[in-house]
């Protein structure tokens, strides 16, 4: 462990989001540094030195090159955290105890796949919501694919460059694209719709196909619709071409993360394989929100 960092998971989570809540204005203190840095410079040039004025400018030049270096430090700090995070989770994450804990659950989805989620889809499951429906064969599978999602970020396995190859076909690139471009599960109508009339008139297919392929699920399935998986949106954003961002969407309580509302009397199930009903053919017909998901970029 790196001298310094909590022992305690939860206590590092939070010690990681809280790092991240200036992240946004980071870049812009970095640009307002270094156009002031520049200006000072300019101004020590001008006035003669030991002069007030050179020294003035001295003054202001050394002061901005001090809030770099705190810019660079917490910079490295919240790295450490990030990368502590993901090295303990690539060995010790179990879907019980304090890994499911919700802050943890944030930190750790927002480590892997830049986005705080109070929930995740792993292996057919909400993840912390399911942990009473999970076997000890399903606790296996969760771990083992959130394992294997640590692994990778820290550059210690390759499972997830396996699974980017088995998606990294015209066909499941567009689906994929369209997912990730929504915190909604899509019906297959609707994924039709946004591929265009040059892709698969069949994504449902495609998707149940290449779930009875892989090892790890990439995809993630419901009554109403379609989702990416954290393995799914994991692979898209580190491997794939990058040309979506998701969505900056505020999530809402009453829904479940799966594109069920929890208050409209959709059956629960994590079960993988082919749903009942439609099988989220498209029939459906409509976007159903993501919306458990607290999405923080």
């Amino acid at each position: 462990m790196n001298d310094g960092l909590p022992e305690d998971v939860v206590t590092l989570a939070k010690e990681y989001l809280d790092s991240l809540r200036d992240e946004d204005g980071i870049n812009d203190d970095l640009e307002e540094a270094e156009e002031e840095i520049e200006y000072w410079e300019e101004q020590i040039e001008e006035f003669e030195e030991g002069t007030p004025m050179h020294e003035m400018a001295v003054e202001e030049r050394d002061g901005w090159r001090e809030k770099i270096e705190a810019i660079d430090t917490r910079e490295k700090r919240r790295e450490e955290f990030s990368e502590e995070l993901l090295t303990r989770a690539s060995t010790e994450f179990a879907p019980q105890d304090d890994w499911l804990n919700e802050v943890v659950i944030e930190a750790l989805s927002h480590a892997l796949i830049g986005r705080r989620q109070e929930r995740i889809l792993v292996e057919g499951f909400k993840i912390p919501e399911d942990r009473d429906e999970l076997s000890k064969r399903d606790m296996v599978e969760v771990a083992k694919t959130v394992q294997a999602l640590a692994k990778d970020a820290v550059g210690e396995d390759d499972r997830m460059t396996k699974l980017w190859e088995q998606i990294d076909t015209e066909t499941q690139r567009t689906i994929t694209r369209v997912l990730d471009r929504h915190q909604k599960a899509l019906p297959a109508s609707r994924i039709s719709d946004e591929i265009g009339e040059d892709g698969t008139d069949n994504p449902g297919s495609n998707i149940r196909y290449l779930r009875g392929e892989v090892d790890i699920q990439p995809y993630y399935s419901t009554n109403d619709g379609y989702a990416l998986s954290l393995a799914g949106r994991y692979v898209w954003r580190e491997y794939g071409p990058g040309e979506t961002k998701p969505e900056d969407t505020a999530v809402t309580d009453e829904q479940d993360g799966t594109g069920e509302n929890e208050n409209d009397g959709v059956p629960q199930t994590g079960d993988e394989g082919v749903k009942s009903g439609n099988d989220a053919s498209g029939e459906a017909g409509n976007e159903v929100d993501l919306s458990s998901f607290d999405v923080q970029e």
